[in-house]
């Protein structure tokens, strides 16, 4: 239970595909 809380759950997936998706756009 405190790993699910402290890493938010739905909180890290989201974050990371964001950035990898902002990163490939400028890079192409």
């Amino acid at each position: 239970m405190v790993k699910k809380a402290t890493t938010g759950g739905k909180t890290p997936p989201p974050a990371e595909p964001k950035p990898l998706t902002e990163d490939s756009a400028p890079e192409s």
